[in-house]
């Protein structure tokens, strides 16, 4: 520093101008310190004026990260309960879907069964026609066989002809019997499946 010169420089012989000089470089020296004061406070009231808008924009950068957290979180919440709303109604489809699948099911046990039903009735009126087929033969062996029991056999036969065609007529209707219900069973199936 410049004071610092004349200070130096003002260690000469003699005592008056030593003093003078002194004076003159003490002066200096405080007239740099005041300047070196002025200059600090200004620095201070820069440095506090930049740190006082720093903290405000700090403070808004803090309101504005808190209320874009709470937007962000209000999305994420709306969006969760939507993503919730969604697989609650494909688990309820879902289980729609499965008990659906089992009374289609049931309703094939059951038409199974019908049919199974269907083929043995089928089965047991076939055996009674061959049966009666046989007895017919047998019965028309016998006739010619022996004619002199001829109009009674005849008689026999008229009997068991309309005894024969009775029963036609009751498997008859029971093969009708057993269509309709095939026809009702599986229209009831379409209108199930329709639904």
């Amino acid at each position: 520093m410049e004071s610092l010169k004349k200070l130096s420089e003002a260690n000469s012989p003699d005592d008056g101008e030593k003093i003078e000089g002194m004076h003159n470089a003490m002066s200096l020296v405080m007239l740099e310190w005041q300047e070196a004061g002025g200059h600090l406070k200004l620095v201070l009231d820069t440095f506090r004026e930049c740190l006082g808008k720093l903290e405000s924009k700090e403070k808004y950068l803090r309101v504005l990260e808190e209320s874009v957290k709470q937007s962000c979180w209000k999305e994420f919440d709306s969006r969760r309960r939507w993503i919730e709303t969604g697989l609650q109604r494909l688990d309820e489809k879902r289980l729609s879907r499965n008990g659906a699948l089992r009374e289609i099911e049931i309703e094939e046990t059951q038409f199974g069964k019908r049919v199974e039903d269907f083929l043995l009735v089928e089965e047991e009126i076939h055996g009674a026609l061959k049966l009666k087929q046989r007895q017919m033969e047998e019965m028309e062996t016998e006739v010619d066989s022996k004619e002199g029991t001829l109009r009674c056999r005849e008689d026999q036969m008229d009997a068991e002809e309309k005894n024969l065609e009775l029963r036609l007529t009751k498997v008859d209707e029971m093969e009708r019997n057993v269509e309709r219900r095939k026809l009702e069973i599986d229209s009831k199936e379409k209108v199930e499946i329709n639904h």
